[in-house]
């Protein structure tokens, strides 16, 4: 009995040795990649806060009454592509936004683009805006 308490005690150590070797290196990666997505994410909403900035695609009506507008072709040279290369770091609710707004655009394609869908896409683009700089409050 002694003997094989003697050889079952360094197996049983050198077990619970690598399940905490294993343990801690898994948690160090997941680490790194946290970090790794947290910066990624934070250039994607520095890069879409500065093309907002610069050229936004939204057009507030200036005076009562007026319809709103948004201008496609700025949004595409934008911040669409930004948006689609770093799709799988947003929130859930900014993803369905910009896949709603394609939805939206295609359907103008087809059907014209009647004010009822240059509204819808407004209103994404305006809370996808807003949803981003609540996140990076966050951050600051």
């Amino acid at each position: 009995m002694n003997d094989l308490l003697q050889s079952i005690l360094p197996l049983i150590g050198v077990g619970l040795g690598g399940w905490i070797s294993y343990w801690a290196q898994t948690r160090h990666q997941n680490r790194i990649e946290e970090t790794k997505n947290r910066r990624m994410k934070l250039i994607a909403y520095n890069t879409i806060l500065g093309n907002e900035g610069n050229n936004s695609p939204l057009e507030f009506p200036i005076h009562y009454g007026e319809p709103k507008d948004f201008d496609w072709k700025v949004y595409v040279k934008g911040n669409r592509k930004v948006l689609y290369e770093n799709l799988h770091l947003f929130k859930y609710e900014v993803v369905t936004r910009v896949l709603h707004i394609d939805e939206i655009a295609e359907k103008c394609e087809y059907l014209g683009p009647g004010q009822e869908y240059i509204e819808m896409i407004f209103d994404d683009y305006h809370k996808i805006i807003m949803i981003i700089k609540q996140d990076y409050k966050k951050y600051i």
